[in-house]
């Protein structure tokens, strides 16, 4: 996933990717049933890779969110000359905590 400073329309976008940057999932983001039930697919995978694996809710939940972790790649293309930068670095932490910075001065 490619995003650059130039796609962001509204400003509140950048929380959600700050959250995911910062803890792997947008809160509330899915209702405890659909998140239940994502976590119940994982049970196989999960107890695959480690067969000591205890099957609770909450194990589930953060193996689920670990994979998140793990899987999710996202490219942000942000210009330091852009004006905005220096305000979204600060009200934004993971943009910048969060990341491998490539800093390309041509």
């Amino acid at each position: 996933w490619i995003f650059t400073d130039f796609e962001i329309i509204d400003e509140n976008f950048l929380e959600y990717i700050n959250a995911i940057l910062a803890t792997g999932e947008v809160a509330g983001l899915f209702a405890k049933d659909e998140r239940d039930m994502m976590c119940s697919d994982l049970r196989g995978p999960a107890k695959k890779e480690n067969p000591d694996f205890d099957d609770t809710p909450d194990n589930l939940y953060k193996y689920f969110i670990d994979r998140i972790r793990d899987n999710l790649h996202i490219v942000l293309c942000f210009s330091p000359a852009n004006e905005k930068f220096a305000e979204r670095a600060r009200r934004f932490p993971g943009l910048i905590g969060g990341c491998t910075i490539d800093w390309f001065l041509k």
